[in-house]
């Protein structure tokens, strides 16, 4: 694919994490002080295991802001197990990987929901109609929706946000072609 990559974001500690990928290196995530001094950098090989390996397309990362662990997804993974999260501590330790669900090809956006202690994930694709999912922070289950009521496929969340109550926004960019 060819591209660079790269999202921020922080913890309620002051600490700055970055994550992304490069011309022909895995994806990467690291967090620095509040000083900039870089404390450590995680490779999230576990996440990049597709066909397309460690050029799999990059997603997204969300944080839990309180406890700084973080969340990274791959973008899309075409070999039918759907794309994969990693759950990754303040200490740069992975701790689970969720290694997908077969209606969620694709994961463009994450968020982080304090209300709920969840992710959410704005999803989309091309063989199946779920727009969004939300998996718990464990890890375990994961629960994909039609948020459109879509009845075809190629409608994806290009852009998501979550407000202080718990309700999600999304932008969505859609096949013209196969609308749902």
């Amino acid at each position: 694919f060819g591209y660079t990559y790269f999202d921020i974001n922080y913890d309620y500690n002051g600490n700055v994490y970055v994550f992304g990928t490069g011309l022909t290196i895995a994806y990467e995530l690291s967090k620095f002080d509040n000083t900039g001094l870089i404390q450590w950098t995680y490779t999230a090989n576990s996440i990049a295991s597709g066909s397309f390996g460690l050029q799999d397309p990059y997603g997204d990362f969300c944080i839990d802001a309180s406890t700084g662990t973080c969340y990274l997804s791959e973008g899309w993974n075409p070999d039918m197990t759907g794309a994969m999260i990693a759950k990754v501590n303040t200490s740069g330790i992975q701790e689970a990987v969720f290694s997908g669900h077969p209606e969620v090809w694709e994961m463009w956006r994450m968020e982080y929901d304090n209300c709920n202690d969840k992710i959410i994930i704005g999803c989309g694709g091309t063989s199946y109609t779920n727009q969004a999912a939300i998996i718990d922070t464990n890890l375990t289950t994961l629960i994909p929706y039609n948020i459109l009521s879509a009845t075809n496929s190629y409608n994806d969340v290009c852009l998501m946000t979550l407000d202080n109550y718990g309700s999600c926004y999304f932008a969505m960019s859609g096949n013209t072609s196969a609308p749902f």
